[in-house]
């Protein structure tokens, strides 16, 4: 019996021994495949032991590897190491902390650490332990997002500076955008170049900026022509942008092109075509002259908006520039017409029957007296069509009292119509928009008797400037969209746009945001004179202030984060506000 009890005993022992084997061989193979750095060192920085993860994320494949090692040789700044070093003799641990490490093979990876001390009875540190995760891909997310949101606010400005320019300034405004982009994506040169003509067989380099030390190529890009470069215009023609990341890897048929760019001393280059009413004008370039360079499609997305905006300015300034011309050859006629009426009225026929532009007269009552052959083109009607009827009877309903009222006050007062926008019914139905100017006329006697003037088709102007304000629509969309929270402030610090991203973070809506303080809705108080002072940087010195700070939500919740902040620009220059991105740390880290 007693036999017996001691085999049971000593088959309990063997049956406990091996559940704790079974144990430790679970803990080593956890410790072993879980998919985090863990480690354990000595305070002045050797290993003492690694898993498999941590060994990896330093280049190593055994642990012996890293014998003689100094961890603390592995920050890439050492004073990072030092204030983790501090942090553990102060608090016993630290928590989330960041850092960058260098591999065996100089490789640069971010990660997060969590360590703590170990003691002994006697109080003295025996070693570190602790686990790290690398979060290397999770910051260039967010960097990512953050270049992307900020492209997105460079070309929304540039957008917007072209709204209401005056014709003469169009071309340095060009370039200071070209300067803008070019820097922002590292770009050492950016160009616009435009065909010729409409059968696209020349092409020149129209607008050019450059970074400092780079040369200038404009002047060797004018009149090329196109056949030469078949590779080139055949991307160019499907719509295709262009990259090129490194010249030397050019294909045989661009052979041509390889030429040209090697001359330039380009190693990289990328463009992207530029459309207006789906005709190709020209294409938007970048030459990266000093270092290889590549670009997402995210980048590229904006980069032909980009385009498209170049294109609708350039196309409404060509359209400007013919029409000021001919504009002012026109008055020029007209008023030679007025001087010499009684010499020759013959002579004044013939010029204003061939003008492209509409010419008319109408007495005090609105009653068309003599009209061009050009209103046949222009609205359809043959002068016999128009003559002894009212010009009120062909204007577009929508807008015929306002028109009506400018020429009855006009005739009341007796003074020249000057530049009138109003809009005609075509006689297939279509609306075509005019600008008007008219001169008075008066009889031998002095009596006023009705207006001589001039109707030029602004139709294309018209169309033009809805390109203009459907880009900018795009990118505002694109704020609004965005996961980062997009806020403006005027110069009274009030509210005057909230997109949902800020919704979501703080809880207020944007009825309840609009024309109000957020500044002491969002701050708390003990940091609102601190976040006080950088609104006068922004103000006075236009710099752009990146600040991280604690934030009050609408439901009282306090919440850390991170804020960029952007003057806003009038069309003159002048500072009129602020843009703000802002995103909450706790999410863009739990992503």
């Amino acid at each position: 019996m007693n036999q017996a009890n001691h085999n049971s005993a000593k088959s309990g022992k063997k049956d406990a021994s091996s559940a704790n084997e079974d144990i430790l061989r679970k803990y080593i193979d956890l410790f072993n495949r879980l998919p985090i750095g863990i480690y354990r060192t000595t305070p002045e920085g050797k290993i003492l032991t690694a898993n498999p993860v941590f060994l990896s994320m330093l280049g190593y494949s055994n642990v012996y590897d890293l014998e003689g090692i100094d961890l603390s040789k592995t920050h890439k700044h050492p004073q990072a190491r030092e204030a983790f070093v501090r942090e553990m003799d102060e608090k016993g641990e630290v928590y989330a902390k960041e850092s960058i490490l260098v591999d065996s093979n100089g490789k640069e990876i971010t990660v997060e650490e969590y360590a703590k001390v170990h003691k002994n009875e006697a109080g003295q540190v025996l070693f570190y332990e602790g686990i790290v995760i690398d979060i290397t891909q999770r910051v260039k997310d967010c960097d990512r997002i953050k270049f992307l949101n900020t492209f997105k606010e460079i070309i929304l400005n540039l957008s917007t500076s072209f709204i209401n320019i005056r014709l003469n300034d169009i071309d340095n405004q060009i370039v200071h955008s070209l300067k803008s982009i070019g820097e922002f994506i590292g770009a050492d040169r950016a160009y616009v170049i435009l065909f010729d003509d409409d059968e696209m067989k020349n092409m020149s380099n129209t607008h050019e900026w450059v970074a400092e030390g780079i040369s200038s190529v404009i002047d060797e890009l004018q009149e090329i022509e196109t056949a030469k470069y078949p590779w080139w215009m055949d991307n160019l023609v499907k719509n295709k942008a262009i990259v090129i990341p490194d010249v030397e890897d050019l294909p045989p048929e661009a052979s041509s092109e390889k030429v040209v760019f090697t001359k330039h001393e380009i190693r990289s280059l990328f463009a992207v075509p530029m459309f207006f009413d789906y005709r190709l004008i020209g294409f938007l370039g970048f030459d990266m002259v000093r270092t290889h360079k590549i670009v997402d499609q995210d980048t590229f997305g904006l980069l032909h908006i980009a385009a498209s905006l170049f294109a609708n300015i350039l196309n409404y300034q060509k359209t400007e520039l013919a029409i000021a011309e001919n504009r002012k050859q026109l008055e020029k006629l007209v008023e030679q017409r007025t001087q010499e009426l009684n010499e020759s009225h013959e002579r004044f026929k013939a010029l204003v029957e061939n003008t492209s532009d509409w010419i008319w007269e109408v007495d005090v009552n609105g009653i068309y007296t003599y009209s061009s052959p050009m209103s046949s083109t222009i609205i359809g009607y043959k002068p016999d069509e128009l003559l002894g009827k009212a010009f009120s009877h062909f204007l577009d309903p929508e807008t015929r009292q306002e028109t009506l009222g400018i020429f009855q006050n006009s005739a009341e007062s007796k003074v020249a119509l000057k530049n009138i926008e109003n809009t005609f019914i075509h006689k297939n139905g279509k609306k075509v928009f005019f600008e008007t100017s008219g001169v008075t006329i008066f009889d031998r006697d002095g009596f006023f008797t009705g207006f001589r003037g001039i109707s030029r088709d602004v139709s294309e102007k018209k169309s033009i400037e809805s390109h203009l304000r459907h880009s900018q629509m795009k990118l505002s969309q694109h704020l609004r969209n965005t996961p980062l929270g997009y806020i403006e402030w005027d110069a009274n610090l009030e509210v005057i746009e909230w997109n949902p991203a800020a919704q979501s973070i703080f809880g207020y809506n944007k009825t309840e945001a609009l024309r109000e303080n957020m500044v002491e809705k969002l701050i708390p108080e003990d940091q609102r004179s601190e976040i006080m002072e950088i609104f006068p940087i922004v103000f006075k010195d236009g710099k752009s202030v990146h600040k991280t700070n604690y934030c009050i939500t609408r439901d009282g919740r306090k919440i850390l984060c991170e804020w960029y902040n952007t003057p806003l620009y009038d069309t003159s220059e002048n500072i009129i506000g602020l843009a703000s991105l802002v995103r909450e740390f706790k999410k863009m880290s739990d992503s």
